[in-house]
């Protein structure tokens, strides 16, 4: 193997003679790497050379020698190389004195509302420190890029996956992919990105649970991990995703390059493993994070979840590596948290809620981990920069080391003490002075001004709000005035509370860098004299309520929070209310004149309190008669020969108004010669009703009838009318007793109905004595004494329509011959109770000689030959009636050679706008 390598890389002669340099020997993770590859064939290492550069060289030698290795990645910013070898090839590599270490390139898994004011960084955020104008990179599973929580802050997406012999997660499917959506994550992989980048930056948006730690900093999410789908690499739980160290370092790499054009304040990786309880001196990653830290990005790692007392995983255990451990909100160390010497920092990480994707992105979970800790730090970082834009790492680093909140636990048996760190310590405002400076008394209503003198560090502060405070509650009087360069802020108070004792006080909020500071002193309110002065209306009608109002000044301002009273007229009519002043001075109040129409006066008056004189005034006022307004409010439908209670409602001003009592209302049916009247006196809400004993109403097109409400009006009341309109009930009916149409040839026949009432409409009583048809002889139709009648009746409405035939004899061609006896329909229509519409039919009924048993049911079919049809006792309802029906005591039809349709006795009744 020496001479192999000696070959390797050694200078040779013409001959073949040469005289190898010094070679290293492999250490024992050399030779452990040597041993993996001999076993199991060969492995993807990372090589460290001495210097940025050299890697080609080293890997040129390497492949002219006959190895084979398979390069993946070289770096340009670190002195490393990734390549596939087998058991030779990194035996001489580790043997090459330009190569510092052959490394084995690791799989790394990941590791996995109430944190933020245990760091106190809602106190921080209040101040208005928020990250703003840095960026936080998150190495991890990738982002939901579009989640509610990162409100379109993801400014680069990159992905390094595929190494490992992995299968890549990068949206193209390659090893390697930058820009927009390049870290869109495969959604049942890569909670762990997503959740970690919204614990570091995310922003409330109303659904979430609260802001991240750097709620404004923008995001570089690089996905970095594969997917594994063999047992093996998954301990036994695959499918699952890893890390290679080789695509976590061109992650870092990348992060980097963008430090050149973007403030990069942190860089995560929620990520790592092993055990390691030293500093990892020798670790790929150590000229990695030395790199990343000269760019000014702070590494933040995680731990681990391994519960070692004493250890913490790789890479969090090489020195330049700012490792993170886990807290519970109440500072005891999370039972899964690594920890020991090698811990820089605590940080919360037990059920820490962020964001997750969803199909709707706006998906959240709890996590533990010190995976959710070390984000805290990252976010950290950022408001740290914003606030120290020119520290180094290391200065900000010291910063949350020296400011956090001391840890004390038991590791490897010594007790060993860690920072959690503490952002409102690590970010202290400067104390602050300020002292009230201005008058400590005043005159009600009379304005001064306010003074105050703020200092910070005993210097004076300018620019800075300073807000003036007099009395509390609701009485209080503010204002604020800006410092200037001596410190002084001033503005105009204008006293409302009562006179007497109170306090004013000066206050500073507070703003980044300096704390808040307050000032009260005693102040004293003098009394001052009033005047009141009406200003409502002087003229209102009778029972309308009107507003009285009044402006009550003091010092001619006006007076707010004072009882004003109101007086019309005098005796035992007046009436009377109060209001209280508002911000103008203005009080009103409601008053409603009872009084007789005419002339009379308005008072208005303040008595005074310990604080304000008191004060009057008087102006003439006019009472007006009250306009009135009628409704009617009585039945929508009358009927003949019944009576009707007709109702309405006399209410003043509109219909909407109170009601008007003790008067008389006329109240009409009908108009002209027809019309009908009675009166009726209003009761305690208006309401008036009437009764018409007999309506006698005549029938009209529409079947309406006009109704009027009257009021005359009186010494208080303007008069007033309405009107409506009511409908009539009414009846129809029709009977007449045959009907036919016979298209035959020779013998055919077309009968129009008769004997024929024709239609009736009528609202009275009535019967049309129709005369009877005798006998009727037709060559295919014969009958015998046919008589209809309609018979209308009031109270209650009814129609009744009756056909009787003594004897019909249908004979048609191609069908057997019909005989009818004694027939009669008869159709009833009543407005009685609820009103009903029925039918009979009785007769004898034979078919070619045979007797039919017709029994009671309606439309009862008897079906004949030749496409032909009986219907006995058809009924038909009328649908233009409220009830109404027609009744035929036989129907015939039939196709033979032509339609042919027969009616035997029938009789149409109705009855309409039933009142009852």
């Amino acid at each position: 193997m020496l001479l192999t390598c000696t070959a390797l890389i050694g200078t040779t002669s013409a001959a073949g003679a040469a005289s190898p340099p010094d070679t290293v020997p492999p250490d024992a993770g050399e030779r452990a790497l040597i041993a993996k590859a001999e076993k199991d064939g060969p492995q993807s290492v990372i090589v460290e050379v001495s210097k940025v550069g050299g890697q080609r060289a080293v890997l040129g030698e390497m492949r002219a020698s006959g190895h084979s290795v398979r390069t993946t990645t070289v770096f340009d910013l670190y002195p490393l190389a990734t390549v596939t070898a087998d058991a030779e090839a990194i035996e001489e590599l580790a043997q090459s004195p330009d190569v510092v270490r052959v490394h084995p390139d690791e799989l790394h898994e990941p590791t996995m509302d109430s944190s933020l004011p245990v760091i106190n960084g809602d106190d921080v955020h209040a101040r208005g420190i928020t990250g703003g104008g840095q960026t936080v990179a998150i190495l991890d599973t990738g982002i939901d890029a579009a989640h509610e929580y990162f409100g379109g802050r993801v400014a680069e997406e990159a992905c390094f996956s595929g190494g490992g012999d992995g299968d890549s997660l990068c949206p193209n499917g390659q090893e390697e992919q930058t820009g927009a959506g390049a870290a869109q994550c495969d959604v049942a992989l890569c909670d762990h990105g997503t959740h970690v980048a919204g614990t570091a930056a995310g922003a409330d948006t109303g659904g979430a649970p609260g802001n991240g730690v750097a709620p404004v900093s923008d995001i570089v999410a690089v996905q970095v991990f594969s997917r594994f789908n063999d047992d093996a690499d998954c301990d036994g739980n695959a499918p699952c995703v890893r890390a290679s160290s080789n695509d976590i370092i061109e992650g870092l790499e990348h992060v980097q390059a963008l430090a050149a054009n973007r403030d990069i304040a942190a860089v995560n990786l929620s990520l790592g493993g092993g055990e390691h309880s030293t500093h990892c001196n020798n670790s790929p990653y150590r000229s990695v994070l030395q790199g990343v830290r000269s760019a000014g990005i702070a590494p933040v790692i995680a731990a681990g979840n391994d519960s070692l007392g004493a250890a913490v995983g790789s890479p969090g255990c090489v020195p330049e590596a700012i490792t993170v451990g886990a807290t519970n909100d109440d500072d005891s160390v999370a039972g899964f948290s690594n920890r020991g010497v090698l811990l820089d920092v605590f940080a919360p990480g037990s059920d820490i809620t962020s964001s997750i994707p969803s199909d709707s992105n706006d998906g959240y979970a709890s996590f533990n981990g010190t995976s959710m800790a070390a984000p805290h730090v990252a976010g950290a970082f950022a408001l740290l920069r914003e606030e120290r834009p020119d520290a180094s790492v290391d200065e900000l680093e010291a910063l949350l080391e020296d400011t956090g909140v001391d840890v004390t636990y038991d590791s490897g048996g010594n007790q060993v003490t860690t920072p959690r760190i503490d952002l409102a310590a690590a970010l202290p405002q400067q104390q602050s002075g300020l002292t009230y400076t201005g008058p400590t008394s005043a005159v009600l209503a009379q304005s001064f001004t306010a003074s105050a003198t703020l200092t910070a560090g005993g210097n004076p502060l300018a620019g800075a709000t300073v807000s003036f405070t007099l009395g509390s509650g609701g009485g209080s009087q503010e204002c604020s005035g800006t410092t200037n360069g001596s410190g002084v802020a001033s503005c105009s108070l204008t006293p409302t509370d009562a006179p007497g004792e109170t306090t004013l006080t000066a206050e500073f909020a507070g703003n980044r860098d300096v704390a808040p500071a307050s000032d009260t002193v005693p102040f004293t309110i003098g009394r001052q004299p009033t005047v009141v002065t009406y200003t409502g209306p002087t003229e209102a009608d009778f029972h309308d309520a009107f507003t009285p109002s009044a402006t009550l000044t003091a010092g001619g301002s006006p007076v707010s929070g004072q009882t004003v009273s109101f007086s019309l007229g005098s005796g035992g009519g007046s009436q009377e209310c109060s209001g209280t002043t508002n911000g103008q001075g203005v009080a009103s109040c409601s008053l409603t004149p009872t009084d007789e129409p005419g002339q009379t006066t308005i008072d208005v008056s303040f008595a005074g309190t310990g604080t304000f004189e008191p004060s009057s005034d008087s102006d003439p006022f006019t009472i007006t008669r009250q306009e009135t307004a009628l409704r009617y409010t009585g039945p929508d439908r009358v009927a003949n020969g019944t009576a009707v209670e007709l109702s309405g409602v006399l209410t003043e001003e509109t219909t909407e108004g109170p009601g008007v009592s003790g008067r008389d209302v006329t109240l009409a049916l009908g108009a002209g010669a027809d019309r009908q009247e009675c009166t009726g006196t209003t009761g305690a809400s208006g309401a008036v009703a009437c009764t018409i004993q007999v309506v006698d109403q005549p029938l009209n097109a529409d079947a309406t009838v006009p109704v009027s409400v009257e009021f005359a009006g009186d010494t208080y009341y303007e008069p007033s009318t309405a009107s409506a309109t009511v409908l009539l009930e009414y009846y129809t009916g029709r009977a007449f007793g045959l009907s036919g149409d016979v298209p035959l040839p020779l013998v055919g026949f077309e009968l129009e109905p008769t004997p024929d009432t024709g239609e009736i409409r009528t609202a009275d009583a009535s019967s049309t004595n129709t005369a009877c048809l005798a006998a009727l002889n037709l060559l295919l139709l014969r009958a015998n004494a046919v008589c209809p009648d309609v018979t209308t009746s009031l109270a209650p409405g009814t129609s009744v329509a009756t056909t009787t035939v003594d004897e019909v004899r249908i004979g048609i061609p191609g069908l057997p011959v019909i005989e009818v006896e004694n027939a009669t329909a008869q159709a009833t229509s009543t407005c009685a109770g609820d009103g009903s519409a029925t039918g009979t039919t009785e007769m004898t009924l034979r078919v070619g000689g045979q007797v039919i048993d017709i029994g009671t049911e309606p439309n009862t079919v008897v079906e004949l030959p030749g496409v032909a049809r009986i219907v006995v006792n058809e009924q038909v309802r009328d649908p233009e009636a409220d009830h109404g029906l027609t009744v035929r005591a036989l129907h015939l039809t039939a196709l033979q050679g032509g339609l042919a349709d027969v009616v035997v006795a029938s009789a149409t009744s109705g009855v309409h706008n039933c009142a009852s």
